[in-house]
C-alpha cells in the first residue's frame, strides 16, 4: 500500500526510466506506410495463450490499416514465445520485439507506445482476446470523437457473458465516478491516443498492482477526452488465469483503492465529501467481496484484509452508496450519447 500520494499529480518521464534498455527487433513488419491503429500486446513466458491472442489481433474484419506489434519481456532466445513467434514471421503487418532485459510491467508497458508508430494504440494482453470487429467498431467510434484521447470497450470474462445490443452507444467518464471502483475494468482492447499517454508520463509502479487505473485517473485529472462504451462487447478478458485473482494482488488493489478513491475525495468538498467518504466503506468492501469470489485462493491475508474492510462499516454507510450509485446510474444514462 502507497501512503504518501503527494506526487500522484506530478508528471515524471517514465519512459526514461528504461530507455537506456534496448528491444531487439527479432522481425518487423513490412507496411509501406504508418497505418492508423497498432495492436499492441505485451507479453511475458504465456505462448499457449499469446497464440489465441494474437490471432483475435490478425484477425480483425476490416480494411483499416493497422499494425501489430508484440513485445516480450523475457530477453531468454529461442524460449517457447520465440519459438511460437516465428509461425507468424511471414505476417506482413507483424512485428516482434525481445527486451535486452526484464523491464517489468509498468516498463513493457510503456515500450509498447515508444515501439508503435502510430496515432492510436489498442492494448491487448497476452492471455485475452479482441472479437473481431472491434477495429472497425472503435474507428467509427473515432471518426465522430475527433477530440477523445482513451476509449474503453465493452468486455466480458468467462464469468459474465457478452452484451449484445444494436448500435453504438457510449459515456462520457468524469473522474469522480472511480471513487467507488475502477468502473472500466483492465485496459482489454483500450484505445489510447500515443501522445496523450506519452504526454501524461506513460505507466508507472506507483501504485502496483493498480497500474491500469493510475492511468486511467491521471488522464481524466488531465481533463482528457475518456469514453466507456456501453454498447456490444469487443473483448474478452481472463480472469481465472492471470495473476490479478492471487490473493496478494487481490489486497494490492484493495489498498489501492482506498488511496485512489482518498485523492479523487480531495476534489470533492461540503456534504458530498462526507456522503463519499460513508459510502466508500460499502463500496470497497462490495468489490472486495466481488474479487474474493473468484480469487485462486482465499489466504488468511484476504480474510483478515475483508474483516478489517466490514468493520468499518456502518449502516448508513450502506444507505448512502446505494442512494449514491442509484443517482450515479440514472444521470449517467441522461448524459449517455448516441451515434
Amino acid at each position: 500500500m502507497v501512503d504518501n500520494t503527494t506526487d500522484f499529480f506530478k508528471i515524471k518521464n517514465h519512459f526514461k526510466e528504461t530507455e537506456h534498455i534496448s528491444s531487439i527487433p527479432i522481425f518487423e513488419n513490412k507496411l509501406q506506410e504508418i497505418p492508423k491503429f497498432t495492436i499492441a500486446i505485451p507479453t511475458y513466458k504465456r505462448s499457449v495463450y499469446l497464440r489465441e491472442a494474437l490471432d483475435s489481433a490478425i484477425n480483425q474484419i476490416d480494411s483499416v490499416p493497422y499494425e501489430i506489434i508484440v513485445v516480450d519481456n523475457n530477453p531468454e532466445r529461442n524460449d517457447e514465445t520465440e519459438l511460437c513467434m516465428m509461425h507468424y514471421v511471414n505476417t506482413p503487418n507483424l512485428s516482434y520485439y525481445k527486451n535486452s532485459e526484464n523491464i517489468g510491467m509498468a516498463g513493457n508497458w510503456n515500450r509498447l507506445y515508444t515501439l508503435a508508430r502510430t496515432e492510436w494504440v489498442i492494448m491487448l494482453h497476452d492471455d485475452d482476446m479482441l472479437l473481431p470487429n472491434l477495429l472497425s467498431f472503435h474507428n467509427e467510434i473515432i471518426n465522430s470523437l475527433p477530440d477523445s484521447s482513451v476509449i474503453f470497450p465493452s468486455c466480458y470474462s468467462s464469468y459474465n457473458t457478452p452484451i449484445h445490443i444494436k448500435g453504438i452507444r457510449y459515456k462520457k467518464l468524469v473522474a469522480n465516478e472511480f471513487i467507488f471502483g475502477n468502473i472500466v475494468g483492465p485496459p482489454v482492447g483500450m484505445i489510447f491516443k500515443r501522445n496523450d499517454l506519452i504526454s501524461l508520463g506513460g505507466f508507472r509502479n506507483y501504485l502496483y498492482p493498480s497500474i491500469d487505473m493510475d492511468i486511467y485517473i491521471r488522464a481524466l485529472i488531465a481533463n482528457l477526452d475518456c469514453y466507456k462504451i456501453i454498447s456490444s462487447s469487443m473483448a474478452f478478458y481472463r480472469f481465472d488465469i492471470n495473476e490479478s485473482m492471487n490473493p496478494k494482488t487481490i489486497i494490492g488493489c484493495i489498498n489501492n483503492q482506498q488511496v485512489m478513491s482518498d485523492i479523487l475525495l480531495r476534489k470533492e468538498s461540503g456534504l458530498s465529501k462526507v456522503l463519499y467518504k460513508e459510502a466508500l466503506k460499502t463500496a470497497i468492501i462490495m468489490q472486495s467481496q466481488k474479487l474474493v469470489r473468484i480469487a485462486k485462493e482465499i489466504s488468511p491475508e484476504l480474510k483478515t484484509c475483508l474483516s478489517d474492510l466490514k468493520n468499518k462499516q456502518t449502516f448508513l454507510s450502506k444507505i448512502i452508496y446505494h442512494i449514491i450509485k442509484t443517482w450515479n446510474r440514472i444521470t449517467s444514462r441522461l448524459k449517455s450519447r448516441y451515434l
